[in-house]
């Protein structure tokens, strides 16, 4: 019974290291790359394992071959003594060897007693043997079953530790090829980019190369202009002197063309009129505002035409026109100065114009809008290089086209107020109408049309005046 079972335990444990070698097998065959790339080998584990089944095959083996040699002895035993015993029971047939068969006999009897004790001795041994490897091997078949067992549960542990390991080895593989994957589609999108930043880099480059030449062009325009401007330098101060030696001459002929002929109110047949120095009258304002179209009637109001157009005032050279007023015995010659509209010239010129000047008429068209800082700009320009006795006027111009009188005077009343303020110019340097002034009444400016011919007596009057 105990050999069949020991034959049991040795197929039992040969058939689970068949069926294991089929799972590692087909675990290999499915996670071979796998293993390789981690550096995990199933053949030391299996290696192992042969080797411990081996030794417990080996030692099973040994029990088998120690029982059955152990069976044997007492058989062998038993027929030499029958052996002995048949050989011993043929004495001899003479009547005088009876006695040695009596003293054989006894012979015999202690032999066989000692042979009986020597059994009974053998028979214990070999019973106390058969039962001490009846216990080793119980005990190795208990030892073989335990350690089945454990080496079972073990085994499934290490296979589930394995498996674990390598779903995780199967996640970081998906991953990195997923990180792989990106990477690549990054590293081709960053490829992309760099072909169009160095297409960029290129345009820079040939930008800059363009800035470059650009910038010497302009150096080299620059230098020209430098050039030019240090020639228009000298141009001007010609042109200023050929200004200056122009007055002279226009004012020594208006001088003499007054002491021959001078237009007065009173009758020339007075020899007691007395004529006062000459009052230089500067009219600015913008473009188109009227003021060529003022000097003209000034210097001739006894022309009867009246020119919707007229030549706009162009150059750094003034238009000047002369004309006297007399009241009472005192005669006045007033030399108007016509300038041009363009802020560029008349601020070049503005020490020129404000030299010598009495009265500073900054002009206005009535029917357009207006703005302090229309105002600010011409008081300014003249205020810090006109002389401290000379005076501003304001002169409203086309007073034929306003229709709301009153709305019109109050705005630009407020608009003048608020330069005047502004500008810091004091009250005592202005020109106002006079009480007596029906058209203007109380207003800070003056309003003149040339279509119309009103307003132009009262101006007089008040530069008169003044």
């Amino acid at each position: 019974m105990k050999n069949k079972f020991i034959k049991s335990l040795m197929n039992s444990l040969n058939s689970r290291e068949r069926e294991r070698e089929r799972e590692r097998e087909v675990s290999q065959g499915d996670l071979s790359m796998k293993k390789e790339s981690n550096g995990i080998g199933e053949n030391k584990n299996s290696k192992k394992i042969n080797k411990n089944n081996k030794i417990i095959s080996s030692i099973l083996a040994v029990i088998m071959c120690c029982q059955s040699f152990v069976g044997a002895n007492p058989n062998s035993d038993n027929r030499e003594f029958v052996s002995d015993k048949v050989i011993d029971n043929n004495p001899a047939a003479d009547g005088s060897e009876k006695e040695e068969e009596k003293e054989e006999d006894k012979e015999d009897k202690e032999d066989k007693e000692e042979v009986k004790d020597i059994k009974s001795k053998k028979n214990n041994s070999s019973s106390l043997i058969r039962n001490s490897l009846d216990a080793l091997l119980s005990i190795a078949a208990m030892s073989g079953w335990w350690f089945y067992v454990t080496k079972n549960k073990s085994e499934k542990i290490v296979l589930k530790e394995k498996n674990e390991k390598t779903q995780q080895l199967e996640d970081q593989c998906k991953k990195l090829e997923e990180d792989k994957a990106n990477l690549q589609k990054e590293v081709e999108e960053s490829n992309k980019q760099l072909s169009g930043m160095d297409k960029q880099m290129r345009q820079l480059e040939d930008q800059c190369k363009k800035l470059e030449e650009d910038k010497a062009n302009l150096q080299k325009e620059v230098e020209e202009s430098n050039k030019q401007l240090s020639g228009m330098d000298k141009q001007m101060r010609q042109l200023e002197d050929q200004c200056k030696k122009l007055e002279e001459e226009e004012e020594e002929e208006e001088k003499d063309k007054l002491n021959t002929n001078p237009s007065t109110e009173e009758p020339q047949h007075q020899p007691s009129a007395e004529i006062s120095t000459d009052v230089k009258v500067v009219s600015l304002g913008e473009s188109g505002c009227g003021k060529t179209c003022l000097c003209n009637f000034e210097a001739d109001s006894s022309s009867s035409e009246f020119l919707e157009n007229y030549m706009a005032t162009v150059g750094a050279k003034p238009r000047k026109r002369s004309f006297a007023k007399k009241i009472g015995n005192t005669v006045m010659k007033f030399i108007s100065w016509d300038t041009p509209g363009e802020k560029r010239i008349s601020a070049t010129f503005a020490s020129v114009y404000s030299r010598d000047v009495k009265i500073i008429r900054i002009c206005f068209d009535l029917s357009k809008k207006l703005s302090e800082e229309y105002f600010s700009y011409w008081i300014n320009l003249m205020k810090n290089s006109a002389p401290n006795d000379a005076k501003f006027m304001f002169l409203g111009c086309k007073s034929d086209k306003v229709t709301n009188d009153d709305e019109v005077n109050n705005t630009i009343n407020n608009i003048i107020n608020g330069a005047i303020s502004n500008t810091g110019l004091s009250e005592g340097k202005i020109i106002k109408p006079l009480a007596e002034d029906k058209i203007n009444g109380s207003n800070s400016f003056f309003k003149t049309s040339v279509k119309n011919k009103t307003g132009f007596e009262e101006v007089l009057n008040a530069m008169f005046c003044a």
